[in-house]
């Protein structure tokens, strides 16, 4: 058991250096709290990015497995219960539709920092 522990402990930790070895670069000192911040906002891009690809993807696997499980339950209704295909379907919805949110969000408390604005006083909230 002990060996399994190491093991996993070991791998998960040279994941989390392989990962996170991009942000130990030797950069120019910053001198101020924004150049501080931007050079964060750098070093984070490419994290957010593979979180929004991952939303994406997840999303798109959780769909296709309702798809799957919808037809499970149609060939026999009494192994798979409805409720599994419409609760991968609603988690599926949900993860495609977290990264539009959270821009949307943003961009409405003035955190998004992309040209978007969403005009409000037509009724309406595609981007002008």
């Amino acid at each position: 058991m002990k060996i399994g522990l190491k093991r996993s402990l070991s791998s998960v930790m040279g994941l989390g250096l392989t990962l996170f070895s991009t942000f130990a670069y030797a950069q120019v000192p910053v001198t101020n709290i924004s150049a501080m911040a931007s050079s964060i906002q750098a070093t984070l891009t490419p994290l957010i990015n593979l979180i929004i690809s991952s939303c994406y993807l997840g999303g798109a696997g959780f769909c296709a497995g309702a798809i799957f499980k919808f037809k499970a339950h149609k060939d026999n209704p009494t192994q798979v219960p409805i409720g599994t295909p419409i609760m991968l379907l609603f988690v599926g919805a949900g993860l495609l539709f977290l990264p539009s949110v959270i821009n949307m969000m943003a961009n409405s408390f003035g955190l998004g920092g992309s040209s978007q604005s969403f005009n409000f006083a037509s009724g309406s909230i595609v981007p002008v």
